[in-house]
């Protein structure tokens, strides 16, 4: 399971090919609960309970109304670690995404957004 940053600084992991959005922890403090992210987009009603102390996912709710997409996936995972490396280290912004990109796919390259969106 990968972890990520969306966009507005909300948790996000990946889960069999597809994306969830942290929402709340229970009552105890020791389950997260997740909502898939396109629930909005797609109105997928697919959730996940995942433990606090280890993150392994105890209970899957729903199904997806569409399908997963791998890509997507990875381009969320290179740009997260592309804004953390720029947030950590003094590099110009091409010597960031040149590494970020080094081990991409072409699905996931085609799918990345512009480098001017990206710097």
């Amino acid at each position: 399971m990968s972890h990520f940053t969306s966009k507005r600084n909300r948790e996000k992991v990946a889960y069999n090919g597809h994306m969830f959005t942290f929402v709340r922890l229970n009552a105890a403090g020791t389950v997260k609960f997740w909502r898939c992210d396109q629930r909005s987009m797609e109105e997928c009603k697919a959730r996940i309970h995942t433990l606090v102390s280890t993150g392994e996912v105890i209970k899957v709710i729903n199904y997806h109304c569409h399908g997963s997409d791998a890509a997507r996936v990875q381009v969320n995972a290179i740009c997260t670690a592309a804004k953390r490396r720029a947030e950590q280290t003094m590099e110009i912004p091409a010597v960031i995404l040149n590494e970020a990109y080094r081990n991409a796919s072409n699905a996931t390259i085609g799918q990345m957004p512009s480098d001017r969106a990206m710097r």
